[in-house]
């Protein structure tokens, strides 16, 4: 029964827009655009902070995977992070994060 009256609401919907105006054809397109918009929000699983900014940082390009010669790298690597952090200080003033990034610009993994 349900399945029915979806279609007979669909068609009166239908049947109607015939009989609007432009401006009330622009207002009722703005108001499927924002249906669509909650439609979509709901329908999507939450999102932690860190795995948006993980996608954020993902689809700007400046957090990929490593490549094969640094996973090598960095898996026989015995440095601790203590280490890396006390040589990083000693070697310069940038930041790890501005270390990382003028690396990747110079090289192509």
């Amino acid at each position: 029964m349900q399945m029915q009256d979806t279609k007979i609401l669909k068609n009166e919907i239908i049947t109607t827009l015939e009989f609007l105006s432009l401006d009330s054809l622009k207002l009722l397109s703005e108001f499927v655009a924002f249906l669509r918009l909650r439609i979509k929000a709901v329908s999507q699983p939450a999102v932690s902070e860190r795995e948006r900014t993980v996608q954020i940082l993902g689809e700007a390009g400046l957090l990929t995977e490593l490549g094969p010669n640094l996973r090598r790298w960095a898996y026989t690597s015995t440095a601790t992070l203590e280490e890396v952090m006390a040589g990083l200080d000693k070697a310069t003033s940038q930041s790890l994060s501005e270390i990382v990034l003028e690396q990747r610009r110079a090289k192509a993994w």
